[in-house]
């Protein structure tokens, strides 16, 4: 049976039976992947065995070289730990296919082993959160950030103002004003009464 892609792939106790030939008897679990992918397992036996991962390619290769009498020893591994009797990996599947999960029992007695194994894709790596933190801002400073800086001019402390020299300018103007005001209606009076001892003269010349 093949597992897809995702999630356990296989999760129990298995007996592997003692082998009669040269290049043992095994228990074999073929599951699907992608490139990158995260097998996770573990393997806890009775006694030792060897443990492999591999692509299908491989398996039917290690096959054929065992029935032409050649090496007992697969070739072409993604992961191997031989004669042992507890087992934790982790593998990213180096590309997209079916891989077998082998564990080969080279003894001539039975062996009883647990297997917890499980593919799951790549970690997705963490997110930059970026936190902006305001501080305490004056009204004023909030305004000078917010405006270039060139629209604002500098005063130094003796030309700054002063409500108290604001009063006083304020009074003082308009003391001027008033005293124009007068000044320009005694003119206009002034001008009047001119003007009428000169119609008054006139009229006594022709007269």
């Amino acid at each position: 049976m093949i597992t897809t892609y995702g999630g356990q792939i296989f999760s129990g106790a298995v007996t592997v039976p003692g082998t009669q030939g040269v290049c043992g008897v095994y228990f074999v679990q073929a599951f699907n992947g992608d490139a990158g992918d995260v097998l996770t397992g573990s393997v806890t036996a009775s006694s030792a065995v060897d443990v492999y991962v591999m692509p299908s390619a491989a398996l039917t290769a290690w096959g054929q070289q065992i029935l032409s009498g050649g090496n007992c020893i697969p070739s072409n591994l993604v992961s191997s730990q031989i004669g042992t009797t507890s087992y934790d990996l982790k593998l990213a599947l180096p590309s997209s296919g079916t891989y077998e999960f082998v564990v080969n029992n080279l003894s001539s007695s039975s062996v009883t082993v647990q297997i917890s194994m499980d593919l799951n894709p790549p970690s997705t790596p963490p997110q930059l959160v970026t936190t902006v933190v305001l501080s305490t801002m004056t009204i004023e400073q909030v305004v000078q950030t917010l405006t270039p800086a060139s629209t604002f001019a500098t005063q130094t402390p003796a030309e700054a103002s002063f409500p108290g020299d604001y009063f006083v300018r304020n009074a003082f103007l308009m003391i001027f004003a008033v005293a124009v005001l007068i000044s320009m209606y005694g003119l206009a009076i002034g001008l009047y009464v001119l003007s009428g001892l000169h119609r008054d003269r006139n009229r006594g010349l022709y007269d």
